[in-house]
């Protein structure tokens, strides 16, 4: 029988996105009470989505809204502009 591998990528993709929904909340001037209070929540538990916690799947969208960022750009941090790849007419 062949032994399935997990890959592990929790910490790191968690930390990177935290890091992420920070520095995009204090681009837009808001402080984390700020965006609690229009989420519904207590500070303390946003302030943990900041610090290494993954925001549920249902807070994403309106999160995303409050930022006014893509939920692609959210969880990735890439643009949602499609940018074919180089081709020379040569």
């Amino acid at each position: 029988m062949q032994k399935i591998q997990i890959l592990d990528v929790g910490n790191h993709y968690a930390t990177k996105v935290c890091n992420r929904l920070r520095a995009l909340r204090e681009a837009s001037g808001l402080a984390a009470s700020d965006v609690a209070e229009r989420l519904n929540m207590p500070t303390a538990l946003y302030v943990l989505y900041e610090e290494n916690e993954l925001v549920p799947h249902r807070l994403i969208p309106p999160l995303c809204e409050l930022l006014n960022i893509s939920p692609w750009f959210y969880l990735t941090g890439k643009s949602d502009e499609y940018s074919p790849p180089f081709r020379s007419d040569d």
